[in-house]
């Protein structure tokens, strides 16, 4: 794979994959593309987690509460959430983008066995389940059926092509039963960007 990668003759983004490669998989780590996505597995089998503070308490939006109501979670009106700007999943941290774009990109599994790039925006518990916790984010658009993405043909390298903006709906499921992990992330094109699920902070 590395003389692939490293031939001067190799396609263009072959040549780009390189320059990912090698900021995602260093010789510090295990270093495979396929080992990177050993994160993916339930947070039974995870390190330890936690919040990080006391939260704040604020009335829940409407955005919030119809994301909630999408997994038959039901908040009164000027009902309260307590927002919290960060969590730890062992030696991971997880973060609003608010507070930084580096741990706020992350992938995450859908109920149909995609995963799905996007952005934290909330990172919260409800008054009806205070033991459990949320995700709320938005999911970066998928680019158009009509445009090819070069990296299908390297599904063993994981990364994919995704528009560099946001669907205007809040995704929300819940921190402890969800899959999810990091993502990295480099510029494209105009308004693209390549992306890959990562096990570690970038």
């Amino acid at each position: 794979m590395k003389t692939i990668l490293q031939h001067p003759d190799a396609p263009s983004c072959v040549r780009e994959a390189n320059k990912i490669l090698r900021q995602c998989c260093g010789a510090e780590g295990s270093g495979t593309p396929l080992g990177d996505m050993d994160i993916f597995n339930t947070l039974e089998d995870r390190p330890a987690w936690r919040v990080h503070g006391v939260g704040k308490d604020v009335v829940a939006g409407g955005e919030v509460k119809g994301a909630l109501s999408l997994i038959s979670i039901e908040v009164q009106d000027k009902a309260t959430i307590k927002m919290f700007l960060r969590f730890s999943l062992g030696k991971h941290t997880y973060a609003t983008r608010a507070v930084t774009q580096t741990n706020s990109n992350i992938f995450w599994e859908e109920l149909t066995g995609n995963l799905v790039p996007g952005v934290i925006e909330h990172i919260f518990t409800t008054a009806e389940d205070e033991q459990g916790y949320f995700i709320a984010m938005q999911n970066n658009l998928p680019i158009a059926q009509e445009e090819t993405d070069p990296f299908t043909a390297y599904k063993d390298f994981g990364a994919s092509l995704w528009r560099d903006e946001y669907a205007q709906e809040l995704h929300v499921f819940p921190l402890k039963e969800s899959t999810y992990c990091h993502a990295i992330l480099m510029p494209w094109e105009v308004g693209k960007l390549v992306m890959k699920p990562l096990n570690r902070i970038v």
